[in-house]
């Protein structure tokens, strides 16, 4: 952004990386900041007790670039390696980079300069989604500014729902020190999920002023090793830690009675997730639901998505006997087995007759993408229907 190519000598930013048993996606990482435009950088690397050779890798980095602090340490968890190099931060500004993402070269050149021209506490952006084959970028976020105490309320509010306006990650942001400090340590040495929604709420809590921005500069890398943190019974207990510690950041700053509503909203809703996952009925416990069910009302439809909102949206819509349910289909058809029901191929659409294709999926950058490819194959746009997912066990009265 223009001017920031002269503070290059002036502000510093420190990046912290937490680091642990990624060998295979980790020099791509560090590659991507010793990279960036803007040269004034303290890149903290935390190896958080690798056994694999990551430790080693950034060894080596360091050796080659005096700008890299390599701290190695014993296992503690992703919150305990950021503290650390929180402690070893001296920049003005502070960022994240997870050890198996990567980073566009202009990232933090161009949130400095939205930090410093729009003079803010923190600068929030989007990212790019990368799992396996798929790509697509979460800019979803309406550019403006987040400010009076309104904002800030209806924001909290927002969060905890899970319709909100922000990212809970603190990877796709710019701090300034004092905010990301102060927020960083509400969050709970022993927490292993969540820890960025604390900070987040901490965050926004504690800031006086910060800036959305509808741009996307972070690849978030979603692997086959890390899609679960642990659902079932062993998620449950994670969600218990997770609400304490929540309620204790609100209890601190004396707001607890105005958003225990909101909290156990969210709770509620993680707690119907993880008992999905336990059950040996997919259909047993239903967290989402179509909430617009008259627009459906003597239609043939087809469900199109078989995940978690479209085993739900089927669950509801079987018992709907004002639509027929044509036929469920989904691009992984061939690897979905559920008792006694048929998931088809997307192919199949052209030898149905229906009034209606349902999109049952959360995100609307999906759907997006499956709008697409519906229409490349001559599908009518004006029979492809989506709307957000409501939540169908708990509510809030507005």
């Amino acid at each position: 952004m223009e001017g920031v190519e002269n503070m290059n000598d002036i502000i510093t930013i420190s990046i912290i990386v937490p680091i642990y048993n990624v060998e295979k996606y980790v020099r791509q990482c560090i590659e991507s900041i010793i990279n960036q435009t803007y040269k004034n950088l303290q890149i903290i690397l935390v190896d958080d007790g690798s056994t694999d050779t990551s430790g080693l890798i950034c060894d080596e980095y360091a050796s080659i670039d005096d700008r890299i602090e390599v701290v190695h340490k014993k296992n503690g968890g992703l919150v305990t390696a950021r503290k650390i190099g929180l402690q070893k931060a001296k920049g003005e500004y502070i960022g994240f980079v997870d050890g198996d993402d990567y980073i566009d070269d202009n990232m933090f050149e161009s949130l400095l300069g939205y930090i410093l021209k729009k003079d803010v506490d923190m600068v929030h952006t989007g990212y790019w989604y990368e799992k396996g084959n798929t790509t697509y970028s979460n800019t979803k976020f309406e550019t403006g500014f987040i400010e009076c105490p309104e904002d800030k309320s209806m924001l909290l509010r927002n969060i905890l729902v899970q319709h909100t306006n922000i990212e809970h990650s603190i990877w796709s942001k710019l701090f300034k020190r004092s905010l990301i400090v102060k927020s960083y340590y509400d969050v709970n040495d022993e927490c292993s999920y969540g820890e960025d929604l604390v900070c987040m709420i901490s965050a926004i809590i504690n800031s006086d002023r910060m800036y959305i921005l509808n741009r996307a500069y972070y690849h978030y890398r979603v692997r086959s090793e890390s899609l679960s943190h642990g659902m079932g019974l062993g998620g449950i207990s994670k969600e218990i830690k997770l609400y304490n510690n929540i309620q204790s950041v609100l209890i601190k700053y004396k707001i607890d009675n105005y958003y225990e509503k909101e909290l156990d909203f969210y709770f509620g809703n993680q707690i119907v997730m993880h008992m999905s996952n336990i059950s040996s009925d997919p259909f047993a416990f239903q967290q989402y639901c179509f909430n617009d069910i008259a627009l459906l009302k003597n239609k043939n439809i087809i469900i199109y998505g078989a995940g978690k909102v479209g085993r739900d949206y089927y669950s509801q819509l079987r018992r709907y006997s004002n639509c027929n349910i044509v036929a469920w289909i989904d691009k992984k058809a061939d690897k979905i087995n559920y008792p006694n029901i048929d998931i088809y191929n997307p192919a199949i659409i052209k030898n149905l007759e229906y009034d209606i294709i349902v999109i049952a999926v959360a995100r609307k950058e999906v759907y997006e993408q499956i709008k697409m490819e519906l229409i490349d194959m001559k599908v009518d746009s004006q029979k492809i229907l989506w709307i957000t997912p409501g939540n169908c066990k708990y509510y809030i009265n507005e």
